[in-house]
């Protein structure tokens, strides 16, 4: 096995099994995606040139994709990664709220959505109460 900088572990190498390793190593390349896709990014933000601006995004893309696959194997090889997922992923519960409780099923959720628009009798804050025509 290759020697590794201890700058990259917290724990002794030879003290970690081979599961901890991977997904240490999974993490650290899901940190290199996501720093690839924002370099893309800020690329792409500023770049003038049409056909480049389109190389540029796909490649942004692209590791966004590299990015989820990283995530869809942690959430399968770490439980507790798999059920704070469950939770907060691919839901309009909103973020940074207690997330102790199930998640809110669809209906659940737009049955909130209802009281809400009920609550503000049809005045929230929607384009239309902008234009002065109610929500």
């Amino acid at each position: 096995m290759r020697s590794v900088a201890m700058s990259e572990y917290h724990e002794p190498t030879e003290e970690l099994d081979d599961a901890t390793r991977d997904a240490h190593r999974a993490i650290t390349s899901l940190k290199e995606e996501l720093e690839a896709a924002d370099w893309y990014h800020q690329r792409l933000a500023r770049c003038t040139d049409a056909d480049l601006c389109k190389i540029l995004e796909h490649n942004r893309n692209e590791e966004f994709e590299h990015a989820a696959m990283l995530i869809e194997w942690l959430r399968r090889k770490r439980p507790e990664f798999h059920e704070r997922l469950a939770k907060i992923a691919f839901t309009d519960r909103p973020l940074g709220v207690e997330l102790d409780g199930p998640a809110p099923t669809p209906s659940e959720r737009e049955s909130k959505r209802h009281e809400a628009r009920e609550a503000s009798n049809g005045r929230g804050l929607g384009v239309g109460s902008l234009r002065g025509g109610g929500a």
